[in-house]
């Protein structure tokens, strides 16, 4: 399947805590790397709770306005990242559009929200569903309001942090067989474990096609998101590290390389005589031996072990010095 979306996924979400100066200072600095998108989570508090829950009051702290998130994507868009909003109601669904998002992740507390992810759908634009706590029966009832649409799954969730054994890399190539979709990984293991560098390079060698990692600056206080965020040094790192896994991947199916080829010249063995050879003699195992042999010799020519059967007891029909390359025209 061909893939739309971007590899590495530098997720701002609240490690700002809702400090404008600390947004404005992360998103000038991670548009700088080499990452290939950046995401936000648009929050508004009223998308979320009720005023009376204990975590209203909080969420409406990392609120930012639409002035300020326009200056925000400009930022971005300048550095020509891929944009990505969270977003979770039709609030922020219209300030993303309003802000030309050009792709949108459902988080996964509205995984079973069929009716906005519906409405997200009904824009085109590309769209992550994170499929965090998402049983099969959630993933098929999204996926049916998915056809020809542009998705990506994501495998991954947040528990600040994550432990290893949640990682669960093999629901990556589950996903991407069963609905035939692309699959992306949403790493939060902890960010000062060095697993933190080498877990995303393993979901894409088993085939994620997008990762997303959370970022913070390691020289401000962050309240938020710190526990699974890299620094925009590693990251950086990290968009190199995931290039590699991608090259080393290969073509799909088997194929043998001409660097291969020249490998296998140099290093497989073919037929050469034992001792002096003369026109007549009948060629076995007691006067030929196979040794590898110099790269100035004809392959159609060479005799191989595993043609050799082919010219047992078979006549020379020239004469063959000790230590000669045993050639197929040499024989009657």
């Amino acid at each position: 399947m061909s893939n739309i979306f971007p590899l590495l996924i530098a997720e701002v979400a609240n490690c700002h805590g809702g400090d404008v100066n600390y947004m404005n200072d992360i998103v000038e600095k991670v548009c700088k790397t080499s990452v290939d998108a950046v995401k936000f989570q648009l929050i508004i508090a009223d998308e979320f709770f009720l005023p009376k829950h204990s975590q209203y009051k909080l969420f409406k702290s990392l609120e930012f306005k639409y002035k300020f998130w326009e200056k925000i994507v400009k930022k971005v868009k300048l550095a020509k990242k891929t944009l990505i909003f969270d977003v979770f109601g039709e609030d922020s669904l219209k300030t993303a559009l309003r802000l030309n998002t050009d792709m949108f992740k459902i988080h996964a507390t509205d995984f079973d929200n069929l009716k906005f992810i519906e409405r997200v759908f009904s824009f085109g634009k590309p769209v992550y569903l994170s499929t965090g706590g998402a049983s099969i029966k959630n993933i098929d009832s999204v996926m049916n309001l998915s056809k020809k649409k542009k998705v990506c799954l994501l495998v991954g969730f947040q528990s600040f942090p994550t432990p290893v054994e949640e990682a669960h890399l093999n629901r990556i190539e589950f996903l991407s067989k069963k609905y035939k979709v692309s699959v992306g990984y949403a790493d939060h293991c902890a960010a000062e474990s060095e697993f933190s560098m080498i877990l995303p390079c393993l979901a894409v060698a088993k085939g994620a096609v997008s990762i997303e990692k959370h970022i913070c600056l390691k020289n401000r206080k962050t309240i938020y998101d710190w526990q699974a965020s890299l620094s925009l040094k590693q990251i950086d790192k990290l968009h190199s590290q995931l290039l590699l896994v991608k090259e080393s991947l290969g073509k799909n199916g088997y194929t043998i390389s001409s660097l291969e080829k020249q490998y296998n010249k140099k290093v497989r063995r073919i037929a050469v005589s034992l001792k002096d050879l003369f026109s007549g003699t009948e060629v076995n195992y007691t006067n030929v031996t196979f040794l590898r042999g110099e790269n100035d010799y004809s392959l159609k020519q060479i005799i191989t072990p595993a043609e050799f059967s082919h010219f047992l007891g078979r006549k020379l029909n020239c004469k063959v010095n000790k230590h000669s390359i045993l050639k197929k025209k040499m024989f009657k």
